[in-house]
């Protein structure tokens, strides 16, 4: 039995690795590397999925857990440099 939330299954995928990206860079400091090993995480998922009977591997799936984790990477890196940009305001 598997829980679902109702939504597409890509969009499960990509909501899953954004959040799990950004609870990972909360406790990382370095976004880009928590993506990059978040989607290498993924992609590994993926890949093992293929010597299973009941499951099959999808390069889509993949991608969209892909895109989650940078899409969270991404943004934990803006936020990171608009805090430093307002700390070194206020020290002008």
């Amino acid at each position: 039995m598997q829980i679902r939330t109702g939504l597409h299954w890509q969009a499960e995928h990509f909501l899953v690795y954004f959040l799990a990206t950004s609870i990972f860079c909360l406790a990382w400091p370095r976004p880009f590397i928590g993506a990059g090993v978040m989607i290498a995480v993924s992609a590994l998922l993926e890949a093992l999925q293929g010597p299973t009977p009941d499951r099959t591997p999808d390069l889509p799936t993949a991608l969209s857990a892909a895109a989650g984790a940078l899409t969270a990477g991404v943004g934990q890196a803006r936020h990171i440099a608009r805090k430093l940009a307002l700390a070194r305001a206020k020290q002008i």
